[in-house]
């Protein structure tokens, strides 16, 4: 251990493990990792992403593209086109906040500023297109 983690925690001893470190939300944060994965330009690799942050009373683009979301995110319906979007809280763990929307609206972008502005209260969401059939781990389990 280096002498500026253990003044830094100065409880640690030998036989305690860390599993964190410096810089780490840039992965762990649902945002910062979008963002990222928006930057790099993967888009072929996970599902159109947007990041929308809290002004005032409802929500805006903070990065990508909330309408070419909506528009990968068509799914058939028995009555006209749906979007099917799952709303993630920036800073949710477990499942926590987690929120699959159907919106059949003709507008429905509007119909979803609305809704996340009524539903959430974090400062930032992560929309992303609903992926009915994800990969999963060898168990069934989901994994991040």
């Amino acid at each position: 251990m280096s002498q500026r983690s253990t003044q830094a925690a100065p409880s640690l001893s030998a036989r305690h493990v860390v599993n964190h470190f410096p810089g780490e939300d840039a992965l762990t944060g649902k945002a910062r990792l979008a963002t990222a994965l928006l930057r790099f330009g993967a888009s072929n690799h996970h599902p159109a992403t947007a990041i929308l942050r809290r002004t005032g009373a409802g929500y805006a683009a903070a990065a990508g593209g909330l309408v070419d979301v909506l528009e990968k995110a068509v799914v058939p319906s028995a009555s006209a086109r749906a979007h099917c979007v799952i709303v993630k809280p920036s800073r949710g763990a477990c499942g926590r906040g987690i929120r699959v929307y159907r919106l059949c609206a003709d507008d429905a972008e509007a119909a979803l500023l609305g809704t996340l502005a009524r539903d959430f209260d974090c400062r930032e969401v992560v929309v992303q297109q609903y992926v009915s059939r994800p990969l999963l781990l060898k168990d069934g389990r989901k994994f991040d």
